[in-house]
């Protein structure tokens, strides 16, 4: 029987190739990051000419690395344009108090704000959104009847002892519709895959039932103990991507959470 999506959750909400350039803020604001001789072969830049330029080097490396086949590169670079993001936003925040602050030296008015309004929220880390997301999708299973007990990071038991896995990850700043996800090389039962977009934090969960996950697990990447799950979407179709051209639509996977009742 083919499997059909039973439920939506969300990390604010849950939802049912090529590389592009990679995303920055929509503030129009530079990235000022350099590598030691990088700042000064580029003195003369200004800061949004040194944030394009690292974006178009971080996508020539990416384009490589995928052509190699090379995923822990491409988490590597990854988590770089991450951090590109992060302070693309950091230097918006810095240029906007800036400009208050001239405007509060140009009215004469004083201001004094708090300190709970002069410090803004720090954006959440990866492992932060990942705990963020598996605890609602835990919480929304468990609102479905389906309880998951945690024995540790990712891995979870459905009573009397079946192990599930549930890797996150968020899409690629640097390659929409792509989603890199990690988990420890050992036994799983079941796995669940997180994908959460970059634009909208809808959450799609992909749900491996046994065979289908003793069907790939050899053919799986693998990289400091972790095996590699590659997910990549062309309009409405999700693929696990496997090393070499081998690709596998994930679709009847698609928040299949009926398999996990059926364990």
């Amino acid at each position: 029987m083919q499997p059909q999506p039973s439920v939506a959750v969300s990390a604010g909400k849950m939802a049912t190739s090529q590389v592009p350039q990679i995303r920055g803020s929509n503030s129009g604001s530079a990235v000022v990051v350099c590598r030691r001789g990088y700042r000064r072969g580029n003195s003369g830049m200004n800061g949004k000419e040194k944030n394009e330029a690292l974006r178009q080097k971080l996508n020539e490396l990416l384009k490589e690395a995928v052509a190699q086949g090379n995923y822990r590169e491409v988490a590597r670079l990854a988590k770089m344009a991450e951090e590109a993001v992060a302070l693309d936003e950091q230097e918006k925040e810095i240029a906007d108090r800036r400009e208050n602050l001239l405007t509060f030296l140009q009215s004469g008015t004083r201001n004094v704000a708090s300190e709970d309004d002069a410090s803004e929220p720090r954006p959440a880390s990866a492992r932060e959104r990942g705990n963020r997301g598996r605890a609602r999708f835990i919480a929304a299973l468990s609102n479905g009847g389906i309880s998951l007990h945690g024995d540790e990071v990712k891995k979870y038991r459905i009573p009397p002892g079946v192990l599930v896995g549930i890797p996150y990850a968020r899409e690629l700043a640097i390659r929409a519709d792509s989603w890199f996800l990690g988990l420890a090389d050992e036994h799983f039962d079941c796995v669940i895959l997180l994908c959460e977009q970059a634009d909208t934090e809808m959450i799609v969960a992909f749900v491996f039932p046994s065979e289908f996950v003793r069907r790939i697990w050899k053919s799986l990447s693998r990289s400091a103990g972790q095996v590699k799950f590659h997910v990549t979407r062309t309009g409405t179709n999700y693929e696990l991507r496997l090393p070499g051209p081998s690709r596998i639509s994930i679709n009847p996977y698609m928040n299949a959470t009926h398999i996990l009742k059926a364990m």
